[in-house]
């Protein structure tokens, strides 16, 4: 339309890439190699990956699972996200995670009228290069319960704002011992910028133990999965540049990128008990939300991990607490079944539990 008019001599060029200029001002193609977050003109929330066939706009901050990787890879651009790339369900209408590495389905961009909106799809041809028949409905709309189905292009639910991401804020819940805990693990490399926390990683020290260390420099690479701990109930994340698409394995513990069957009542996850408290302890549910990590069950009669942190000497012990499965006693000699804060002897030794 504009160039007709501009043919017809109704404006100059001058004015018609003025008018071009405008209506694309503020609009963010993706470049490869960025980090995104995507959020919906229509309810003004965020993408969220929260399992295969979970994408949803409905955080309204960005969360872990807000972060996309922009990939261009032969003129096409991918976006890759939770170790996957975006793609079709074939089995529904929503759209869901397709394996990366080119199994993703690339992006196609639409111009909306409205400065710094845009609309994008993806193909779900078979094969890459198959597309054409399948563009009128496959772009990315806001369904119902905000979960991320097929539309139009021109829809208000189709429409939406690419900002870079050059951070994430995540929450760390109350340990009931005067610290914030969460585990987590990210495909993308970060900083945890707050001094107030830290990450660690956790090895198994054998002999029933598993050791923290400090992560240097509070630096997490892509794709390992850390404990946090804090003195506030959330800690901010500087994106880094590196992204894994598969959980780091050689840490005592394990991490995932979207929601994993666990075995209820064998793996550890991170909570508090009837005593209040915080560890890592069975669970009864048999599924682990997106980006947290456990602690694999090996078969012991190991009931949970005592959280026990020595801060007067700067070592800091995870210890297991096999009653949880060994006999505690306080400093007068009684036994205790459920400790909570201070100082008890556990097998002869003194185990600090804060």
């Amino acid at each position: 339309t504009y160039l007709t008019q501009l043919n017809s001599g109704q404006f100059t060029l001058d004015e018609y890439e003025a008018i071009l200029a405008a209506k694309n001002a503020g609009i963010i193609y993706p470049e490869d190699g960025k980090f995104y977050v995507i959020k919906s003109v229509s309810n003004s929330k965020y993408i969220n990956v929260k399992s295969a066939g979970g994408i949803y706009a409905d955080a309204d901050t960005p969360t872990a699972g807000s972060i996309v990787k922009a990939v261009i890879r032969n003129g096409h651009t991918y976006f890759a996200t939770q170790g996957k790339e975006f793609g079709w369900c074939y089995s529904s209408s929503n759209k869901a995670l397709l394996d990366a590495a080119g199994g993703g389905k690339y992006a196609h961009f639409s111009d909306i009228t409205v400065p710094g909106q845009v609309a994008f799809a993806h193909c779900i041809g078979n094969g890459e290069g198959s597309y054409a028949p399948y563009l009128d409905l496959s772009y990315y709309t806001v369904g119902e319960g905000n979960q991320i189905c097929g539309g139009g292009a021109n829809a208000a639910a189709s429409q939406w704002i690419f900002e870079e991401a050059t951070s994430v804020t995540v929450a760390l819940n109350d340990g009931n011992d005067g610290y914030n805990y969460a585990t987590l693990c990210t495909p993308f490399s970060y900083t945890v910028s707050d001094a107030t926390t830290t990450a660690y990683t956790l090895e198994d020290a054998g002999n029933g133990w598993l050791s923290p260390t400090a992560v240097e420099d509070n630096e997490v690479p892509a794709g390992t999965p850390v404990l946090l701990k804090g003195t506030s109930s959330s800690a901010t994340l500087t994106i880094g540049t590196s992204y894994e698409a598969t959980p780091v394995t050689s840490t005592a513990l394990t991490g995932v990128y979207i929601e994993t069957t666990i075995v209820g009542g064998t793996d550890y996850v991170l909570g508090i008990d009837e005593g209040g408290v915080v560890g890592f302890y069975h669970w009864n549910q048999s599924s682990l939300a997106a980006n947290r990590a456990y602690v694999i069950g090996n078969g012991s009669s190991v009931k949970g991990f005592v959280l026990s942190w020595d801060d007067e000497t700067g070592l800091k012990n995870l210890n297991v607490n096999d009653n949880l499965n060994k006999v505690v006693y306080d400093l007068s000699g009684r036994r205790i079944q459920k400790p909570t804060k201070g100082l008890y002897i556990v097998n002869g030794k003194k185990v600090m539990v804060k």
